[in-house]
């Protein structure tokens, strides 16, 4: 769940989705995600067991992998051009997943699938099925 809400709204937006996860028993499965890493740390102090993705287009990571850490995130979502097999390696190494967004070229899904991401965000998530005609990804579907 990308959550895009105005500074001035995060007082109140991070109880309102706290508590309508935990509602719907959805708190262990859902991904909060948000360019601003600061509302993570809002819903982060309401809830250390909240799964968090600190999502990220710079091409400087570095700030990314400190609210990684700072957050103790599920997750980092980077744009699909910054993915690298370092990248991969570096987000596995502190027990985070990476989940590109938006991936919607079949050839750049199957160059993610290569380097290890766990998972990509699509406008076109049917294309997937095209890396090996039964939707695997060879075997390993992020």
């Amino acid at each position: 769940m990308e959550v895009k809400a105005p500074r001035e709204d995060w007082a109140a937006a991070a109880p309102r989705l706290l508590d309508t996860l935990r509602r719907w028993d959805a708190a262990g499965v859902t991904i909060v995600s948000c360019f601003e890493p600061a509302f993570l740390a809002a819903l982060r102090g309401l809830s250390p067991a909240v799964r968090v993705g600190v999502l990220w287009s710079r091409p400087d990571l570095r700030p990314a992998w400190g609210w990684v850490r700072r957050l103790g995130a599920w997750s980092i979502h980077p744009h699909w051009g910054l993915v690298t097999d370092a990248v991969v390696r570096k987000a596995h190494k502190q027990d985070c997943r990476v989940l590109a967004w938006t991936v919607n070229e079949v050839a750049d899904m199957r160059r993610l699938v290569d380097a290890g991401a766990d998972g990509i965000i699509s406008d076109f998530p049917e294309r997937f099925a095209a890396l090996d005609g039964d939707g695997s990804g060879g075997g390993r579907a992020p």
